[in-house]
């Protein structure tokens, strides 16, 4: 028996009371675990004065419930959650949402988790900041041709707005907004800009951010000026006498293949007689061989009509040698002759200037191949006074100094006659440049 109650002892063991009537004991309530998901939380990148926000998310990871009594936080807010105190059982959720500016704070979330009562969540918000831009084409102080097809492209960056959201405009202090470029995937802007004011421009290419941060870069360019004539207006040609626009082919037809034609087309774009470049094609055949064709500066200041006289003095000459005697076109004149008459210095066909329609007495002429084969030839003049460069297809026949060459306002056109032999005579395709700008 003795043996009996030790052993009860030591295990603390208490017999059972058959007799009824005894109080329960109390159910064990078990603590709860808060956590958050996430355990900071960052806004990204804010503009000036903006507000962010974002959920934040309570759970109880158990055993048992857990109670939330409230937050503290400084210069953010919580501004939605639910009523406080709240109760969490195990594996129940609850969301919470804050918001704040740019800067950092922390939400501590107070509760009865018995192991950390108060919780910190950092809280995090940058700044934007503004893109990055840098030209790509255009170089600064590039010359820009007359018809260049030119694209205005530029590369940006920046950290927080996408690419394709970026505004980036281009603009000129001559013709003012030029558009919005395309910005691809990698930050690369392009525009086209095909129609231009000629001399020199101030181009600024700006980017805009999403949150309105800019960055632009400003530089120089310089277009020359003149024209290509297919982009003009047909009202800018004046025809006279056989010369027409054929509009079915696109081209000007100075005459046809018939006896005793003369025609002229001038643009009435002005240029300068001292300072240009012209290039044109032309076409000469498909009759018995006779006369050619000339193109002229004509001094505005000086002209009393488009025209000269016929057959050998090809439209634009008028000394006495002429048939008809008119007054030859003031300016300088430039001519593809075929066919050989006696005021001619050769008897190939051949390329001659000569002032004022004086057409007996060139300042310069040379022999060329034959020109009237019925096919098209590309002709690229340049007159920078006194240095005048006339070639044919590619091969330069005069590259020299030429006295005698003044500064005059001009219509750039061309003339053209037959006689007792005929040909078409057709021009195509031209571009007349002014030298406003100068090599850097």
């Amino acid at each position: 028996m003795l043996w009996l109650m030790l052993a009860c002892s030591d295990y603390n063991l208490e017999p059972e009371n058959d007799v009824g009537g005894g109080e329960e004991p109390e159910a064990e309530v078990l603590p709860g675990d808060l956590e958050t998901q996430p355990q900071a939380l960052n806004l990204g990148a804010l503009c000036e004065g903006e507000l962010g926000e974002q959920v934040l998310t309570l759970f109880s990871k158990g055993p048992g419930p857990v109670t939330v009594t409230g937050f503290r936080v400084e210069s953010w807010q919580v501004i939605e959650a639910p009523e406080l105190p709240f109760t969490l059982q195990a594996g129940e959720v609850a969301d919470i949402t804050v918001q704040g500016g740019a800067g950092e704070d922390t939400l501590i979330i107070l509760s009865d988790d018995f192991t950390e009562p108060e919780i910190d969540v950092p809280l995090l918000a940058g700044l934007d900041t503004a893109p990055t831009l840098g030209v790509v084409a255009p170089k600064d102080g590039r010359i820009l041709d007359i018809g260049e097809l030119l694209t205005l492209s530029s590369q940006s960056f920046d950290a927080e707005t996408a690419p394709g959201d970026l505004q980036v405009t281009w603009s000129s202090d001559v013709d003012g907004e030029l558009g919005q470029a395309v910005v691809d995937t990698n930050g690369l802007g392009a525009l086209d800009w095909n129609s231009r004011s000629a001399g020199e421009h101030q181009l600024t290419v700006q980017v805009q951010d999403a949150c309105g941060h800019e960055e632009r870069v400003t530089f120089g360019v310089c277009q020359q000026a003149g024209f290509e004539s297919e982009n003009l207006d047909l009202s800018t040609w004046h025809f006279e006498g056989d010369a027409n626009y054929d509009s079915s082919n696109g081209w000007v037809e100075l005459t046809a293949a018939v006896g005793n034609a003369v025609g002229s087309a001038f643009q009435l774009v002005p240029t300068h007689g001292n300072n240009v470049t012209l290039s044109f094609q032309f076409f000469m055949g498909r009759g018995t061989g006779a006369d050619g064709f000339a193109v002229t500066a004509l001094d505005t200041d000086r002209m009393t009509a488009y025209l000269g006289s016929l057959g050998g003095c090809l439209g634009y000459g008028g000394d006495s040698t002429c048939l008809e005697g008119k007054p030859g076109l003031p300016g300088w004149s430039i001519e593809v002759d075929t066919y050989a008459n006696s005021i001619d210095p050769t008897g190939q066909d051949h390329l001659a200037m000569s002032f004022d329609g004086n057409i007996a007495s060139p300042v310069v002429w040379k022999a060329l191949p034959e020109m009237e084969d019925t096919g098209w030839h590309t002709m690229e003049i340049t007159v920078v006074a006194p240095r005048v460069t006339i070639s044919i297809d590619g091969t330069v026949y005069v590259d020299q100094d030429v006295t005698g060459i003044t500064d005059f306002p001009a219509y750039v056109g061309f003339t053209a006659a037959t006689g007792g032999s005929t040909n078409e005579h057709l021009i195509d395709a031209l571009m007349v440049t002014e030298y406003l700008c100068e090599e850097g």
